[in-house]
């Protein structure tokens, strides 16, 4: 298999922001006392939904993407509709078969309901477009949900599952933003994309200050300032519209770093 090949496969199935997903699940697991085999069995799971959601959501969106990503993979031509399917239905097939294998009856809903709600992301976003950005949040809070589940860290940092979801819901918002174009009736065109841009800052702001909170030690406490100092950064920095895609980037390595509240 070509080098080509590897990196047009790892382009559809968003291979960073799959990994990083799966990483929210294996580094808190295996900081905290987890065996290494275990951390990877109730890691894996997460980390092949993740990649089959990004793949079906290609596919659906191949014509959309034409106008807002036509560098993707399919509106390129680097990858046909059919070969992605193909792909999907593997990897939906060895989710199911990683879920089966590792994960016990006592875990086994929160792993099919985090499935379920990869696979249906299409679904509301053709006929609620309005609730894409919630709908996104709520998904990315069930990886650290998973971690709780499994009792390695203490319950007291509740809060943390919250600013994740405000942090991840104004990242997806000023996604948006600069997707305006091709995109259905998203809230952010509801409200405008001035509004929107203030509304997803505000929320950044307030989920990455409530780290302070929960910080009960000095490496989170330096978390909680660099994910904050970044955030404050990133909405000056977002006034010139050739930084925007970075600072998206930017927001995936604050989501990182954030992971540090599950291990430190």
């Amino acid at each position: 298999m070509s080098v080509r090949i590897l990196w047009t496969i790892a382009q559809l199935t968003r291979l960073d922001g799959s990994l990083l997903t799966g990483m929210v699940v294996f580094l808190p697991l295996y900081v905290n006392g987890m065996e290494l085999w275990n951390s990877l069995s109730l890691s894996v799971p997460v980390l092949f939904t993740t990649m089959a959601g990004f793949v079906l959501n290609d596919i659906h969106d191949s014509e959309r993407d034409a106008i807002n990503h036509p560098r993707r993979p399919i509106p390129s031509g680097a990858i046909s509709k059919t070969v992605a399917m193909v792909i999907y239905f593997a990897l939906l097939f060895l989710t199911l078969l990683a879920i089966k294998k590792y994960v016990t009856d006592k875990q086994i809903f929160i792993y099919l309901l985090f499935a379920v709600l990869m696979i249906n992301y299409n679904f509301i976003v053709e006929r609620f477009a309005y609730l894409k950005n919630i709908y996104v949040a709520l998904t990315t809070v069930v990886p650290v949900c998973i971690v709780f589940q499994q009792e390695v860290v203490e319950w007291m940092i509740w809060l943390f599952p919250a600013a994740i979801f405000f942090f991840v819901l104004g990242r997806e918002m000023l996604m948006d933003s600069i997707d305006l174009e091709g995109d259905g009736i998203t809230l952010v065109k509801i409200i405008g994309s001035r509004i929107a841009e203030v509304i997803s800052f505000s929320i950044q702001f307030f989920g990455s200050f409530s780290l302070f909170f929960i910080a009960d030690n000095a490496i989170q406490a330096i978390l909680a300032t660099l994910i904050t100092i970044v955030t404050l950064g990133n909405m000056v920095a977002w006034k010139s519209k050739g930084a925007r895609t970075v600072i998206i980037r930017i927001m995936k390595l604050q989501f990182l770093f954030g992971t540090g509240f599950l291990i430190t």
